[in-house]
């Protein structure tokens, strides 16, 4: 599981830490360098995280939450999520700041997911039905997570938890995927006011990205 679960927490500075959590060893799971749930007013600075899962990542009622000066590698990036996990509950993450953040081959610098709105098991490992230098693009939204051993591929546009007034103000640095963006948000709740400026993001070549969405924001 988990490096560190930050829950039902308030007012935290966690500063200098080293999380290593790689499966140098024996192959490992679930690798995120540290998660909050239930939390508020959580302060994360100069962190560094070797992992394959998300760096750091912001889950259910989580809000106030500020990442800085930290150094993520070959993991996920920071997530919003997953949330929505809950079958009829309302959760909600907001006021989240990252500043003077440094990735080195994770897949992106920032992405969020929310669980579809087809509810196949139940928490930790099922669920849904919920309210409420990179390998790829550098920001991302998906709200088509899933139990892994749910039945057919999922209904990727019914979430209700929608994903609103998220700015993201300068990306420098080089990747491997052409595209800066992918957003992929439901259909049934909409994403809306989604910023992303000064992306000065580039391939290898040098060529400039992409944003790509796969509906409307």
């Amino acid at each position: 599981m988990w490096t560190m679960s930050i829950i039902n927490s308030h007012n935290l500075l966690l500063d200098s830490i080293l999380v290593n959590n790689t499966g140098n060893w024996v192959q490992s799971y679930n690798t995120d360098g540290a998660d909050t749930i239930r939390s508020s007013h959580i302060t994360f600075n100069n962190w560094t995280v070797y992992n394959d899962d998300d760096s750091i990542s912001m889950k259910a009622n989580s809000t106030d939450i500020t990442i800085t000066n930290c150094k993520f590698y070959d993991g996920l990036g920071i997530a919003m999520g997953s949330i929505g996990q809950y079958k009829d509950q309302f959760e909600t993450i907001e006021r989240v700041t990252a500043k003077n953040i440094e990735y080195d081959n994770t897949l992106h610098a920032f992405y969020m997911k929310t669980w579809t709105d087809d509810q196949y098991g139940y928490p930790p490992n099922g669920g849904g039905g919920g309210l409420g230098g990179l390998r790829g693009a550098a920001f991302g939204i998906g709200q088509c997570t899933r139990f892994e051993g749910a039945p057919g591929d999922g209904n990727c546009t019914n979430s209700k938890f929608q994903i609103k007034n998220i700015e993201i103000d300068g990306l420098p640095g080089t990747s491997e995927s052409t595209r800066l963006a992918s957003l992929q948000c439901s259909a049934i709740a909409p994403c809306t006011n989604i910023t992303v400026v000064d992306g000065t993001l580039h391939l290898d070549s040098g060529t400039a990205k992409a944003v790509a969405a796969n509906h409307a924001v």
